[in-house]
Protein backbone atom coordinates (compact mmCIF):
# COMPACT_ATOMS: atom_id res chain seq x y z
CA UNK A 1 0.00 0.00 0.00
CA UNK A 2 1.21 3.39 -1.11
CA UNK A 3 1.11 5.11 2.56
CA UNK A 4 1.32 8.46 0.96
CA UNK A 5 -2.40 7.82 -0.48
CA UNK A 6 -5.14 8.36 2.48
CA UNK A 7 -8.35 7.30 0.19
CA UNK A 8 -9.16 5.74 -3.43
CA UNK A 9 -12.11 6.34 -5.04
CA UNK A 10 -13.49 4.11 -7.82
CA UNK A 11 -15.73 5.97 -10.07
CA UNK A 12 -17.26 3.59 -13.35
CA UNK A 13 -18.72 5.15 -16.24
CA UNK A 14 -20.28 4.27 -19.48
CA UNK A 15 -21.79 6.71 -21.67
CA UNK A 16 -22.22 9.41 -19.77
CA UNK A 17 -20.77 12.10 -21.53
CA UNK A 18 -23.74 14.24 -20.21
CA UNK A 19 -22.94 13.81 -17.00
CA UNK A 20 -19.48 12.71 -16.39
CA UNK A 21 -17.66 16.32 -16.05
CA UNK A 22 -20.04 16.61 -12.96
CA UNK A 23 -18.33 13.41 -11.43
CA UNK A 24 -14.77 14.83 -11.76
CA UNK A 25 -15.12 18.26 -10.92
CA UNK A 26 -16.34 17.22 -7.61
CA UNK A 27 -13.44 15.28 -7.12
CA UNK A 28 -10.68 17.33 -8.28
CA UNK A 29 -12.17 20.02 -6.45
CA UNK A 30 -11.97 18.54 -2.70
CA UNK A 31 -10.49 20.58 -0.19
CA UNK A 32 -8.36 18.64 2.07
CA UNK A 33 -5.08 17.90 3.61
CA UNK A 34 -5.27 13.92 2.86
CA UNK A 35 -3.62 12.53 -0.43
CA UNK A 36 -6.53 11.11 -2.85
CA UNK A 37 -6.57 9.00 -5.99
CA UNK A 38 -9.98 8.45 -8.82
CA UNK A 39 -9.92 5.46 -10.53
CA UNK A 40 -12.43 6.20 -13.26
CA UNK A 41 -13.32 3.27 -15.17
CA UNK A 42 -14.99 3.62 -18.73
CA UNK A 43 -16.06 0.70 -20.08
CA UNK A 44 -15.63 1.38 -23.79
CA UNK A 45 -18.53 3.84 -24.00
CA UNK A 46 -19.31 4.80 -27.69
CA UNK A 47 -19.70 8.72 -26.76
CA UNK A 48 -17.56 10.68 -25.84
CA UNK A 49 -17.20 9.81 -22.00
CA UNK A 50 -13.57 8.82 -22.92
CA UNK A 51 -11.95 11.88 -24.22
CA UNK A 52 -13.76 13.70 -21.31
CA UNK A 53 -11.77 11.52 -18.20
CA UNK A 54 -8.43 11.94 -20.58
CA UNK A 55 -8.88 15.73 -20.50
CA UNK A 56 -8.90 15.40 -16.66
CA UNK A 57 -6.72 13.15 -16.59
CA UNK A 58 -4.20 15.26 -18.19
CA UNK A 59 -5.31 18.42 -16.49
CA UNK A 60 -4.89 16.77 -13.01
CA UNK A 61 -2.40 13.16 -13.73
CA UNK A 62 -2.07 13.21 -9.75
CA UNK A 63 -6.05 12.35 -8.87
CA UNK A 64 -7.26 11.23 -11.52
CA UNK A 65 -6.28 7.54 -13.02
CA UNK A 66 -8.20 6.59 -16.07
CA UNK A 67 -8.83 3.17 -16.54
CA UNK A 68 -9.84 2.90 -20.21
CA UNK A 69 -11.48 -0.39 -21.80
CA UNK A 70 -11.69 -1.21 -25.70
CA UNK A 71 -13.89 -3.92 -25.19
CA UNK A 72 -16.77 -3.73 -23.00
CA UNK A 73 -16.54 -5.67 -19.29
CA UNK A 74 -19.70 -5.87 -18.32
CA UNK A 75 -21.32 -7.86 -21.03
CA UNK A 76 -18.29 -10.27 -20.21
CA UNK A 77 -18.99 -11.02 -16.65
CA UNK A 78 -22.75 -11.11 -17.08
CA UNK A 79 -21.84 -13.40 -20.09
CA UNK A 80 -19.77 -15.66 -17.58
CA UNK A 81 -22.27 -15.01 -14.93
CA UNK A 82 -19.34 -14.04 -12.76
CA UNK A 83 -16.91 -11.14 -11.51
CA UNK A 84 -17.65 -7.86 -11.29
CA UNK A 85 -15.64 -4.26 -12.35
CA UNK A 86 -15.31 -2.65 -9.13
CA UNK A 87 -14.02 -5.47 -7.68
CA UNK A 88 -12.19 -7.16 -10.34
CA UNK A 89 -10.65 -4.75 -12.27
CA UNK A 90 -10.49 -1.22 -10.17
CA UNK A 91 -10.14 -2.80 -6.49
CA UNK A 92 -6.65 -3.99 -7.03
CA UNK A 93 -4.91 -1.31 -8.14
CA UNK A 94 -6.34 0.82 -5.23
CA UNK A 95 -3.85 2.03 -2.57
CA UNK A 96 -5.36 4.11 -0.03
CA UNK A 97 -6.27 3.30 3.23
CA UNK A 98 -10.19 4.01 2.62
CA UNK A 99 -12.38 3.48 -0.13
CA UNK A 100 -15.26 5.86 -1.54
CA UNK A 101 -17.52 5.18 -4.74
CA UNK A 102 -19.24 7.40 -6.85
CA UNK A 103 -20.56 6.33 -10.11
CA UNK A 104 -20.25 8.12 -13.22
CA UNK A 105 -23.66 9.81 -13.40
CA UNK A 106 -23.58 11.30 -10.15
CA UNK A 107 -21.80 13.29 -8.15
CA UNK A 108 -20.63 15.09 -4.76
CA UNK A 109 -22.21 18.36 -3.62
CA UNK A 110 -19.37 19.07 -0.95
CA UNK A 111 -16.16 19.68 -1.36
CA UNK A 112 -15.37 18.51 2.14
CA UNK A 113 -15.96 15.03 1.54
CA UNK A 114 -12.88 13.56 1.90
CA UNK A 115 -11.47 16.00 4.86
CA UNK A 116 -14.60 15.21 6.87
CA UNK A 117 -14.86 11.32 6.46
CA UNK A 118 -11.13 10.72 6.89
CA UNK A 119 -10.73 12.63 10.05
CA UNK A 120 -13.55 11.27 11.70
CA UNK A 121 -12.19 7.72 10.63
CA UNK A 122 -8.52 8.58 11.37
CA UNK A 123 -9.84 9.93 15.08
CA UNK A 124 -12.21 6.79 15.70
CA UNK A 125 -10.13 3.67 15.25
CA UNK A 126 -13.31 1.45 16.80
CA UNK A 127 -15.00 2.55 13.47
CA UNK A 128 -15.16 0.65 10.34
CA UNK A 129 -16.39 3.20 8.02
CA UNK A 130 -18.97 6.43 7.77
CA UNK A 131 -21.37 8.05 5.45
CA UNK A 132 -23.51 10.77 4.53
CA UNK A 133 -26.80 11.48 2.81
CA UNK A 134 -27.55 11.79 -0.33
CA UNK A 135 -30.28 13.80 -2.23
CA UNK A 136 -32.09 11.73 -5.17
CA UNK A 137 -32.67 13.68 -8.65
CA UNK A 138 -34.83 12.24 -11.04
CA UNK A 139 -33.29 13.45 -14.55
CA UNK A 140 -36.54 12.43 -16.80
CA UNK A 141 -38.53 15.15 -14.38
CA UNK A 142 -35.89 17.18 -13.76
CA UNK A 143 -35.92 17.59 -10.34
CA UNK A 144 -34.78 16.29 -7.18
CA UNK A 145 -37.43 14.26 -5.16
CA UNK A 146 -35.85 13.11 -2.10
CA UNK A 147 -32.72 11.58 0.26
CA UNK A 148 -30.91 8.32 1.13
CA UNK A 149 -32.05 8.51 4.82
CA UNK A 150 -35.14 11.20 6.47
CA UNK A 151 -32.90 11.41 9.67
CA UNK A 152 -31.70 14.79 10.44
CA UNK A 153 -29.74 13.97 13.67
CA UNK A 154 -26.29 11.51 13.44
CA UNK A 155 -26.50 8.00 15.03
CA UNK A 156 -24.52 4.50 14.53
CA UNK A 157 -25.51 3.15 11.20
CA UNK A 158 -27.23 -0.51 11.91
CA UNK A 159 -27.73 -3.90 9.94
CA UNK A 160 -31.14 -3.00 10.08
CA UNK A 161 -30.72 0.86 8.49
CA UNK A 162 -28.95 -1.62 5.22
CA UNK A 163 -31.59 -3.93 5.07
CA UNK A 164 -33.76 -1.33 4.09
CA UNK A 165 -31.39 0.58 2.17
CA UNK A 166 -31.22 3.89 4.00
CA UNK A 167 -28.10 4.53 2.37
CA UNK A 168 -26.53 5.25 -1.61
CA UNK A 169 -22.55 4.07 -2.56
CA UNK A 170 -21.93 7.61 -3.37
CA UNK A 171 -22.15 8.47 0.75
CA UNK A 172 -19.99 6.02 2.06
CA UNK A 173 -16.07 6.07 3.19
CA UNK A 174 -14.93 2.49 4.23
CA UNK A 175 -11.79 0.54 5.73
CA UNK A 176 -9.76 -0.81 3.11
CA UNK A 177 -9.26 -4.35 5.11
CA UNK A 178 -12.85 -4.61 5.50
CA UNK A 179 -13.16 -5.64 1.81
CA UNK A 180 -10.75 -8.60 3.01
CA UNK A 181 -12.37 -9.55 5.86
CA UNK A 182 -13.47 -13.09 6.82
CA UNK A 183 -17.05 -11.24 7.43
CA UNK A 184 -17.06 -10.19 3.82
CA UNK A 185 -16.54 -13.03 1.73
CA UNK A 186 -15.70 -12.68 -2.08
CA UNK A 187 -17.75 -15.10 -3.53
CA UNK A 188 -20.52 -14.33 -1.10
CA UNK A 189 -24.67 -13.83 -3.69
CA UNK A 190 -23.82 -10.37 -2.96
CA UNK A 191 -20.78 -9.67 -5.08
CA UNK A 192 -23.67 -10.51 -8.10
CA UNK A 193 -25.11 -7.44 -6.98
CA UNK A 194 -22.47 -4.49 -7.49
CA UNK A 195 -21.68 -2.05 -4.52
CA UNK A 196 -25.12 -1.42 -3.19
CA UNK A 197 -24.57 -4.24 -1.53
CA UNK A 198 -21.54 -3.95 0.94
CA UNK A 199 -23.56 -2.23 3.23
CA UNK A 200 -24.86 -5.13 5.05
CA UNK A 201 -21.21 -6.58 5.48
CA UNK A 202 -19.53 -3.30 6.75
CA UNK A 203 -22.24 -3.24 9.08
CA UNK A 204 -21.13 -6.59 10.32
CA UNK A 205 -17.47 -5.99 10.46
CA UNK A 206 -17.76 -3.23 13.36
CA UNK A 207 -19.11 0.39 14.40
CA UNK A 208 -20.50 2.56 11.20
CA UNK A 209 -21.43 6.38 11.87
CA UNK A 210 -24.12 8.59 9.95
CA UNK A 211 -23.78 11.71 9.60
CA UNK A 212 -27.20 14.09 8.39
CA UNK A 213 -25.28 16.45 5.98
CA UNK A 214 -26.05 16.09 2.45
CA UNK A 215 -22.96 15.50 0.03
CA UNK A 216 -24.03 13.89 -2.76
CA UNK A 217 -25.90 13.54 -5.55
CA UNK A 218 -27.45 10.14 -7.08
CA UNK A 219 -29.40 10.64 -10.38
CA UNK A 220 -32.15 8.61 -11.48
CA UNK A 221 -33.95 7.39 -14.87
CA UNK A 222 -30.73 7.82 -16.45
CA UNK A 223 -30.55 6.57 -20.52
CA UNK A 224 -28.46 3.29 -20.24
CA UNK A 225 -28.63 2.89 -16.50
CA UNK A 226 -28.82 -0.71 -14.93
CA UNK A 227 -32.47 0.39 -13.98
CA UNK A 228 -33.63 1.27 -17.45
CA UNK A 229 -31.69 -1.73 -18.95
CA UNK A 230 -33.72 -4.35 -16.54
CA UNK A 231 -36.87 -2.61 -16.90
CA UNK A 232 -36.48 -3.90 -20.47
CA UNK A 233 -35.33 -7.02 -20.01
CA UNK A 234 -37.62 -9.96 -20.40
CA UNK A 235 -39.15 -12.08 -18.25
CA UNK A 236 -36.51 -14.79 -18.15
CA UNK A 237 -34.12 -12.11 -17.12
CA UNK A 238 -35.96 -10.67 -14.41
CA UNK A 239 -36.57 -14.27 -13.35
CA UNK A 240 -32.80 -15.04 -12.92
CA UNK A 241 -32.39 -11.97 -11.24
CA UNK A 242 -34.86 -12.35 -8.88
CA UNK A 243 -33.62 -15.78 -7.95
CA UNK A 244 -30.23 -14.38 -7.31
CA UNK A 245 -32.49 -12.24 -4.74
CA UNK A 246 -33.60 -15.14 -2.80
CA UNK A 247 -30.16 -16.77 -3.10
CA UNK A 248 -28.65 -13.45 -1.68
CA UNK A 249 -31.32 -12.68 1.51
CA UNK A 250 -31.58 -16.65 2.19
CA UNK A 251 -27.57 -16.28 2.48
CA UNK A 252 -27.77 -13.21 4.92
CA UNK A 253 -30.29 -15.43 7.00
CA UNK A 254 -27.51 -17.47 7.85
CA UNK A 255 -24.36 -15.13 8.86
CA UNK A 256 -27.06 -11.95 10.01
CA UNK A 257 -27.66 -11.36 13.56
CA UNK A 258 -30.47 -13.16 15.44
CA UNK A 259 -32.62 -10.14 15.96
CA UNK A 260 -33.04 -9.28 12.20
CA UNK A 261 -34.15 -12.76 10.97
CA UNK A 262 -37.63 -11.96 11.22
CA UNK A 263 -36.92 -8.60 8.77
CA UNK A 264 -35.18 -10.73 6.40
CA UNK A 265 -37.45 -13.14 5.87
CA UNK A 266 -40.10 -10.59 5.13
CA UNK A 267 -37.86 -9.40 2.58
CA UNK A 268 -37.06 -13.10 1.20
CA UNK A 269 -40.43 -13.97 1.19
CA UNK A 270 -41.40 -10.80 -0.68
CA UNK A 271 -38.91 -11.67 -3.98
CA UNK A 272 -40.29 -15.23 -3.67
CA UNK A 273 -43.62 -13.97 -4.57
CA UNK A 274 -42.09 -11.21 -7.42
CA UNK A 275 -40.87 -14.61 -8.79
CA UNK A 276 -43.83 -16.69 -8.40
CA UNK A 277 -45.80 -13.68 -10.08
CA UNK A 278 -42.82 -13.79 -13.35
CA UNK A 279 -42.62 -17.67 -13.36
CA UNK A 280 -46.62 -17.38 -13.94
CA UNK A 281 -46.45 -14.74 -16.36
CA UNK A 282 -43.99 -16.56 -18.01
CA UNK A 283 -46.45 -19.73 -18.36
CA UNK A 284 -49.04 -17.44 -19.37
CA UNK A 285 -47.53 -16.34 -22.32
CA UNK A 286 -46.65 -19.86 -23.18
CA UNK A 287 -49.89 -21.23 -22.48
CA UNK A 288 -51.33 -18.59 -25.02
CA UNK A 289 -48.60 -18.84 -27.86
CA UNK A 290 -49.64 -22.31 -27.86
CA UNK A 291 -53.29 -22.18 -27.42
CA UNK A 292 -53.02 -20.07 -30.66
CA UNK A 293 -50.76 -22.91 -32.83
CA UNK A 294 -53.25 -25.30 -31.95
CA UNK A 295 -56.38 -22.72 -32.87
CA UNK A 296 -54.62 -22.08 -35.87
CA UNK A 297 -53.78 -25.69 -36.58
CA UNK A 298 -57.62 -26.94 -35.93
CA UNK A 299 -59.11 -23.91 -38.39
CA UNK A 300 -56.42 -24.98 -41.28
CA UNK A 301 -57.95 -28.84 -40.80
CA UNK A 302 -61.28 -27.71 -40.71
CA UNK A 303 -60.88 -25.72 -44.04
CA UNK A 304 -59.14 -28.72 -45.99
Amino acid sequence: MNQDIYVSVICNAYNQEKYIEDALKSFVNQKTQYKYEVFVHDDASTDKTGLIIKKYAEQYPDIIKPILEKENQYSQFKKNGKGGISKDIVFPKCNGKYICFCEGDDYWLSDQVIEKKISFLENNIDYVACLTRTKFYDAKLNKFFGFSNSSEIEYDYKFIDALYFLSHTTGWMIRKEIFTSDKYPINSPANKFGDSYFGFYTTLCGKVRYFPEVMSVWRKNIDGSWTIRHSKESVESKMNFYLMKINFYKYLKDVCPNEYKRNLNYIFLSYKIKYNELRKRKFLVLYNKVLRKLNKSEYNLRRD
